[in-house]
């Protein structure tokens, strides 16, 4: 997976990528179209909050999997 740090700011660098402050973007699949997230984890994060990270990770990776059956699908 291709993940890519945006910034509004102008003074981003490596540093910030590794240890982002925020969730990280990548590039679009070329099939699903669908861009990667790599979900920032705060160091505080509660129970509630691990469990919400966490179905999002879900929910990203089955749409992926589910728009790359269709688009191949769709394209064959």
């Amino acid at each position: 997976v291709n993940i890519r740090y945006v910034s509004s700011s102008s003074t981003s660098n490596k540093s910030e990528i590794a240890n982002p402050t925020s969730d990280l973007i990548g590039q679009p699949h070329p099939i699903s179209n669908l861009r990667a997230v790599k979900f920032y984890i705060p160091k505080n994060e509660n129970d509630v909050e691990r469990q919400y990270r966490i179905k999002r990770e879900e929910v990203q990776k089955w749409n992926d999997k589910f728009w790359i059956a269709h688009n191949t699908h769709f394209i064959s």
